[in-house]
């Protein structure tokens, strides 16, 4: 039984140590772009947004000063470059033939962003073009790029990624949009926010009583479910700056309060806090890609009820081991120090790199 006991605590380690220690460059992987269409008879015009530090990895060259960002001194001397690498990226096809095609204009935009105009002209009056995004081979595995189709009105985004990287548009016609494309990305958000799911770690470990961890975790929910909100409909939207370095102390302390007080009444209260603050940072990614606003509604409630997906099943997943754990005898002598501890080192390690972020900015 002590052995059993022993492995049970070493796998209850492994799992949520693994997390908590992941390298803090990971946290938020999935990236995202932002494409509108306009088809035409024998035209396609495209409006393209990046975030700049994925310019900047994707094209290195741009970022002549090598400090994850692009400025418009750089812009505009990797003019020839930017209209290599996406005239090149971005085929585009009309009545099995390629179209030409040139950028005509680049800027930069608030939210750190950074746009392009693109123009391809078809032989003839084609309507149909079939777009092959080849550009997913330059940026991250998760990049995600959201490709909106601009007819009478503007559709809902369809999600391209590296499986799925070629779509057809149609002038005149708008795609359907598709619950389960935003639902998926807001899944993977969740899934690869290990800054976000290192704090429900803390939080799961501040005890083991159902009442109290419900409180928490409904709290969190509800909380972080309102700011993401706020933030994507524009009616608060902090800068990620400030709100990443809060996120990562939110970590610190909760790793830091498990060890001082546990498991205590009311700490549900201070969770809901912390959840307005998380709600900024799960909102950074759709605040770095402006969406038509007709869509807003259904891009948020779909992409939210992915999060809190994800996030029930890392909670399903883990707070069965640490229910089994806890019978064992040396479990909150050794393994639960050890653990919260590992929570607040990770908080540590991304508050250092993010302040270091902003003072290079």
């Amino acid at each position: 039984m002590k052995r059993r006991s022993s492995h049970l605590i070493a796998a209850v380690v492994v799992v949520i140590a693994s997390i908590a220690t992941i390298s803090v460059s990971a946290a938020h992987s999935v990236g995202l772009s932002r494409g509108a269409y306009t088809a035409t008879p024998g035209t396609l015009a495209t409006e393209l947004t990046f975030a700049r530090r994925e310019i900047a990895l994707a094209i290195p060259t741009i970022d002549t000063d090598r400090d994850g960002s692009v400025s418009h001194e750089e812009l505009a001397a990797g003019h020839a470059t930017l209209a290599a690498t996406f005239v090149e990226g971005i085929p585009v096809r009309a009545d099995d033939s390629t179209c030409p095609g040139s950028l005509e204009e680049t800027g930069l935009s608030d939210q750190d962003g950074l746009w392009l105009r693109l123009r391809h002209r078809c032989n003839g009056n084609s309507s149909t073009f079939s777009i092959h995004f080849d550009l997913f081979s330059s940026l991250g595995d998760g990049h995600r790029h959201l490709a909106t189709a601009v007819a009478d009105t503007p559709s809902a985004p369809v999600v391209l990624h590296r499986a799925q990287s070629r779509w057809t548009v149609q002038s005149g016609v708008a795609p359907k949009p598709s619950s389960a494309e935003w639902f998926l990305l807001g899944l993977e958000h969740i899934l690869t926010g290990y800054d976000h799911l290192v704090f429900v770690m803390g939080l799961l470990l501040a005890g083991t009583r159902m009442r109290g961890l419900l409180l928490m975790i409904t709290a969190f929910t509800v909380a972080h479910s309102i700011t993401l909100a706020l933030a994507v409909t524009g009616v608060v939207a902090p800068g990620p700056r400030w709100v990443e370095p809060v996120i990562a102390l939110s970590i610190v302390y909760v790793g830091i309060e498990n060890w001082r007080v546990g498991d205590r009444p009311g700490r549900w209260r201070l969770t809901f806090a912390f959840g307005l603050i998380h709600g900024f940072g799960f909102a950074g990614a759709l605040q770095e890609i402006t969406l038509p606003q007709a869509h807003i509604p259904f891009a948020l409630l779909t992409f939210n009820l992915g999060v809190e997906a994800g996030q029930l099943a890392v909670v399903m997943l883990v707070l069965p081991l640490l229910w089994l754990a806890a019978r064992a005898r040396n479990y909150r002598r050794i393994a639960l120090p050890a653990l919260n501890g590992a929570v607040v080192l990770a908080g540590l390690a991304w508050f250092t790199q993010r302040l270091w972020s902003l003072g290079q900015a």
